[in-house]
């Protein structure tokens, strides 16, 4: 199982488990090899990534969600399907 422990300017990885080993490994490569992982081995390895990232930063509060949940109930905000939500933000994001 490849461990990625920390990542230095060169894209060379230094993994976890060959102290000191430095891989070159492209992008391609870690996601093979994620992908060779079991289930169970992919799931933790995404949750360390997702624990690295940054959280997003939202303006949602308590209010503002109870606002929305009441425009739906009397109509007055058009609701979405799940699959427009996606295709704009995907738009907005560019991808």
């Amino acid at each position: 199982m490849l461990v990625v422990r920390q990542r230095t300017r060169s894209r060379r990885l230094r993994t976890g488990n060959r102290k000191g080993t430095i891989l070159d490994m492209k992008l391609q490569d870690i996601e093979q090899e994620a992908l060779g992982l079991r289930e169970s081995g992919r799931a933790e390895l995404v949750l360390s990534l997702m624990r690295t990232l940054a959280a997003p930063e939202a303006d949602i509060t308590d209010e503002g969600v109870f606002r929305r949940d009441e425009e739906l109930e009397t109509g007055s905000l058009e609701p979405m399907l799940h699959e427009e939500f996606v295709r704009r933000v995907r738009e907005e994001r560019g991808r």
